[in-house]
């Protein structure tokens, strides 16, 4: 029987990180799935 899964909602995005250790060690910020990490300054001309 086929089982769909949701991956769309409950991850945890971590902007700076120098590898995956550290990534879990910092708190991120709770995100849902399609996501940009430039949403808020992506369309500012450039700055």
């Amino acid at each position: 029987m086929r089982q769909a899964i949701e991956l769309n909602k409950n991850w945890i995005f971590v902007k700076h990180a120098e590898n995956v250790t550290e990534a879990a060690a910092v708190q991120g910020e709770k995100i849902s799935l399609p996501h940009t990490w430039n949403a808020a300054d992506g369309q500012d001309g450039g700055k």
